[in-house]
């Protein structure tokens, strides 16, 4: 059982792919724009969830142009290619090297049974400690099928959960912007907080300022009549 060459075992017609899914003719059906010769090429899709284990588990919108992952932290990726497995194919997923040799992410090693239809979800880990981004299409693994020395009768690929699709309100995303780069936001913080306390001290100061010379008005107004009859002469007198 060798691995198949797929660049003639794949086809982008569904008709095609549902007349042989069966037979020894059997075509692997895919939309990937990049197909080598013997793998379909995954890449970064547009939704991601942070665990799939929940019961109701929740996917999001990659907002932008990519997504980034924390230090030493993990997160599901959807990628962007559908793919339709025959009843007699079976599938691998094998990471792409450079992601890992250049970044540190790992790429959870998966399986395609016979029969799979949909986009493949796949654990993502950044073994790194400083935050790792990926681009949308960005190339992360590849697929690779052998045939099966038997051919399934009835699909047994199941979503047994049907994910919601979720689209972060105001407050989560600005928590997010933050989040994101956690010494920009220390910085910013620090800033907010001096040019508070210099604006708080500074109005103070003119406060004081003000008090002293006001102060100091009145007390030339209360001796100035006192001077004024010191140099006056009292009439009948002179």
């Amino acid at each position: 059982m060798g691995i198949l060459s797929i660049k003639e075992k794949h086809t982008d017609s569904n008709e095609a792919f549902e007349r042989n899914k069966k037979s020894d003719a059997s075509l692997i059906y895919t939309d990937a724009g990049t197909v080598e010769e013997f793998s379909i090429e995954l890449s970064v899709g547009d939704q991601w969830a942070k665990d799939l284990t929940k019961e109701k588990a929740s996917m999001f919108e990659i907002e932008g142009e990519g997504i980034s992952i924390k230090p030493q932290s993990s997160i599901v990726l959807e990628v962007q290619e559908h793919i339709q497995v025959p009843f007699n194919m079976y599938g691998l997923v094998i990471q792409t090297g450079s992601v890992f040799l250049e970044q540190g992410i790992l790429i959870g090693a998966g399986k395609i049974e016979p029969s799979f239809d949909g986009k493949l979800r796949m654990l993502i880990y950044n073994t790194s400690k400083t935050k790792r981004s990926l681009k949308k299409g960005q190339k992360i693994a590849s697929a690779i099928f052998m045939r099966t020395d038997k051919t399934i009768n009835a699909s047994i690929y199941k979503d047994k959960r049907a994910l919601v699709k979720e689209n972060r309100g105001k407050m989560a995303k600005i928590c997010a912007f933050f989040n994101a780069d956690k010494k920009f936001t220390i910085n910013l913080l620090a800033m907010i907080i001096t040019s508070s306390l210099t604006a708080a001290i500074v109005t103070s100061v003119l406060s004081s300022s003000d008090e002293k010379i006001v102060g100091a008005e009145h007390s030339q107004g209360l001796d100035q009549p006192a001077d004024d009859a010191k140099k006056s002469t009292p009439l009948g007198k002179g």
